[in-house]
């Protein structure tokens, strides 16, 4: 059985159309409007991003002149001074700031007297501030303060 070249060209899907290139369903319609749109828009997201999610400076203050002991131990050759430091904390990120620890070391002119690191676990929400306390312990074994 033999298939006849008419039978080849009746079928709908081989159809070819020709269209010319001066033809306007060629041309796409506002393409270039279309692709500022497109850009603007993908620069101000990226923007928005970086605005927001740039890290910025934390602030840290105290607001204590005098820090006065809050309980003190007094032995044989041993002082014992327990200390609470307040400091603000001011977050001016858009995000939420967790504080884990907290490094203090305790000078006396230039004498360090404790290099000690306290665990907080606090968070501080954005753009706030907030006080936070800091304990510390301080014990006097030796003549620190010999003139």
């Amino acid at each position: 059985m033999a298939v006849s070249d008419s039978d080849s060209y009746t079928s709908g899907s081989e159809f070819i159309a020709l269209i010319p290139l001066t033809d306007k369903r060629l041309r796409p319609q506002r393409i270039s409007l279309k692709i500022l749109i497109t850009v603007i828009l993908c620069l101000t997201l990226s923007g928005l991003l970086i605005f927001f999610l740039l890290p910025r400076s934390i602030g840290l203050q105290s607001s204590v002149t005098v820090l006065l002991p809050s309980d003190v131990q007094i032995t044989d050759n041993v002082v014992s001074l327990n200390l609470s430091y307040p400091f603000n904390v001011t977050n001016w990120n858009y995000v939420p700031l967790h504080v884990e620890t907290v490094n203090l070391l305790s000078l006396y002119h230039s004498t360090v007297l404790n290099v000690s690191k306290a665990r907080v676990d606090e968070w501080v929400p954005a753009r706030t501030t907030k006080e936070l306390h800091v304990n510390q312990i301080l014990e006097f074994g030796e003549p620190v303060f010999s003139v």
